[in-house]
């Protein structure tokens, strides 16, 4: 497994270490629970499997980032800042149908099915350019979107150990 997907799990699991189903259930007034902040990243990882192996088949070509794009892409995947205060993409908006019981499960299975695809297709495209676009921050190489997983990842596990009631 690739390194930053590796310190990705670890970020979930320490962050909901001894965190019990109803802990992750539980939200302030307005905010997502632990559980829904875990389905969230749940999707994303997902959504990023299923682009990678389907773009491991089809030859696209992508248009280079914008500005606002570069800067968003240099803050997270190489200063490793995640801004907060933006909405997520709607297709990534937590249901609140996951099983607290499972989610880790899933997520971890998840991750395994992620970082499997973004080899597939990383073995067929290359490392150096972009294999897929992100929804905000545009096309990204395959260490990229690794580096995103993992500092969206980490910009989450805040809000879990405070809503869980876990600290690391």
């Amino acid at each position: 497994m690739d390194v930053y997907i590796e310190w990705t799990r670890k970020e979930i699991e320490e962050a909901t270490r001894g965190a019990t189903p109803e802990a992750l259930k539980s939200a302030p007034a307005g905010k997502w629970s632990a559980a829904q902040v875990l389905e969230h990243l749940l999707i994303t990882y997902r959504t990023s499997t299923k682009l990678f192996e389907r773009l491991r088949t089809t030859d696209e070509k992508f248009p280079p980032q914008n500005l606002k794009q570069q800067v968003g892409t240099f803050l997270i995947t190489v200063v490793g800042y995640f801004p907060g205060g933006r909405k997520s993409p709607e297709f990534a908006v937590p249901t609140g149908s996951v099983d607290p019981q499972s989610i880790l499960q899933d997520i971890y299975l998840q991750l395994e099915r992620m970082d499997a695809a973004l080899r597939e297709l990383e073995a067929v495209k290359g490392r150096s350019g972009p294999i897929g676009t992100h929804p905000v921050l545009g096309p990204l190489t395959p260490g990229q979107w690794r580096r995103f997983h993992h500092c969206h990842t980490r910009h989450h596990m805040k809000q879990v150990q405070e809503r869980a009631g876990v600290g690391r």
